[in-house]
């Protein structure tokens, strides 16, 4: 049996890196309104499913 990819702790760690850049490159309006400098975290439960 293959091992578990623990697909959720890769995606936050995928935002967590890429946020920024994310959104620089597809809502270039609204990344102009966010303040990048304050430190923000994923709360641990509050995904959609």
């Amino acid at each position: 049996m293959p091992a578990r990819i623990d697909h959720d702790q890769i995606f936050k760690q995928l935002i967590e890196a890429f946020f920024r850049e994310f959104m620089e490159l597809f809502c270039p309006d609204e990344a102009a309104l966010i303040d990048f400098t304050r430190v923000w975290t994923i709360i641990e439960g509050s995904g959609c499913g």
